[in-house]
């Protein structure tokens, strides 16, 4: 039979992953530069980004564990590509005082 703790390490990965990586998709960035292009009033800006990015994040962005795809994230691949060159030129000029 199923114990419970196989369940729920299954049902956890089956859950929509959290607003944060949300931030990070190419999805909410294209939201938030037309919001940046469209609305001059700051204020205004602040209430149809946060109120399109609640929606977006609602309907539209259904990243989950079980497929790795939370590692694929825009930002955090640019990110992890920018820290790899840094790590690598670093390495070269260490090896290269050698």
């Amino acid at each position: 039979m199923f114990e419970l703790n196989d369940i729920l390490n299954k049902e956890q990965y089956r859950l929509k992953l959290n607003f944060f990586y949300f931030f990070g998709t190419k999805l909410n960035l294209i939201w938030l530069i037309f919001c940046y292009l469209f609305f001059d009033v700051f204020i205004n800006f602040c209430i149809f980004y946060a109120v399109g990015a609640l929606l977006l994040f609602r309907f539209l962005f259904s990243e989950t564990k079980i497929n790795g795809l939370f590692y694929k994230v825009f930002l955090f691949n640019l990110l992890h590509n920018l820290m790899l060159k840094i790590r690598y030129k670093s390495n070269n000029r260490y090896k290269d005082t050698q």
